[in-house]
């Protein structure tokens, strides 16, 4: 008789694969950010993008001198963009860690397309963020995880999501 001690496989977890999210535009949640540096030392945040579909990362790099890409998915967010106290200007305007926590578990509006990298090769990238409600068929946000990490359920067969209300 075989035990897990005799066969390691028998308790081994599956590997899974995760679905990277296609060319177009898709509602997601913000599942993680995650603030580091460039190669070149500037500040650069790491965003990972969730919904039933898949995920997608985004890198975005910024600097005093560039930071209309790093407001977007604050603005699309309906969020308030990084206020004084939330950066450093003595460090490129790095956002501090309280202020890249508020866009964890927002729901945005994404739209990947393919863009070249230095060899040519083709990859599927976040081009910009705007507010889910601006994507195609509205921003109908059930499955995504809430804030909380909980699936948004459907309503009750016959009654309107309150996302419907028109009011």
């Amino acid at each position: 008789m075989s035990t897990t001690a005799d066969n390691p496989f028998a308790s081994a977890d599956a590997w899974t694969v995760s679905t990277s999210l296609p060319e177009g535009s898709h509602v997601v949640t913000i599942q993680s950010v995650m603030g580091s540096s460039s190669a070149n030392g500037r500040p650069k945040l790491e965003l990972t993008l969730i919904n039933p579909q898949g995920s997608a990362r985004d890198f975005i790099p910024y600097s005093g001198d560039f930071l209309r890409r790093i407001v977007a998915p604050f603005d699309a967010a309906g969020i308030a963009r990084p206020q004084p106290g939330e950066f450093n200007p003595a460090d490129n305007y790095r956002l501090s860690e309280t202020c890249i926590a508020r866009l964890v578990g927002q729901t945005v509006g994404i739209v990947i397309k393919p863009e070249a990298d230095q060899d040519g090769k083709m990859w599927n990238r976040v081009q910009g963020y705007l507010p889910a409600s601006r994507i195609d068929g509205g921003a109908d946000t059930r499955g995504l995880p809430a804030a909380n990490g909980t699936p948004e359920q459907p309503p009750p067969s016959g009654q309107q999501a309150k996302s419907d209300i028109p009011f």
